[in-house]
């Protein structure tokens, strides 16, 4: 929010990058430890593991290291204090959530689809996040994009 206000493009991208790869990093390291033992988490919490439990929680679990990638972008949209396109965006993909699973449940679809539908939505959400960064802010999505894609030499 201080490097929104005093217009440091430079300074403002460092640390969305920084926050970025923390927050993504630290989540892939619990989730892929989660993932390797989710039998036997599911197992010590709930004695019988339900049809279904193991896919369902791998799937939030993915869900969730998607969602960590672009988590930082929204506290810089919010610093902006042009947060209407944002709201309304996200607030689109989140009903649109809902009624795709509730149509999915209608077709007959099995439970899973609704976490399949939530992974689509919160790359949605992400590139939401993206495209408004990047039209309300001096920050280089393209910037972004080769920092914490490209390994450092």
């Amino acid at each position: 929010t201080k490097t929104c206000s005093v217009g440091s493009a430079f300074e403002q991208t460092k640390i969305v990058s920084m926050a970025s790869k923390i927050s993504f990093s630290l989540l892939l390291i619990v989730g892929f430890c989660v993932l390797l033992n989710i039998d036997v988490l599911l197992n010590l919490w709930l004695g019988e593991i339900p049809s279904k439990t193991t896919l369902l929680c791998s799937l939030m679990v993915v869900a969730a290291i998607i969602d960590s990638i672009s988590d930082p972008f929204w506290i810089v949209i919010f610093a902006t204090g042009k947060i209407s396109k944002y709201q309304i965006s996200c607030a689109i993909l989140m009903i649109g959530n809902v009624l795709l699973t509730i149509l999915a449940f209608s077709m007959g679809y099995g439970v899973e689809i609704s976490m399949y539908i939530r992974i689509v939505m919160n790359i949605g959400i992400m590139l939401v996040r993206l495209f408004i960064v990047n039209n309300q802010t001096p920050i280089s999505i393209l910037s972004f994009i080769k920092d914490n894609t490209l390994s450092e030499a």
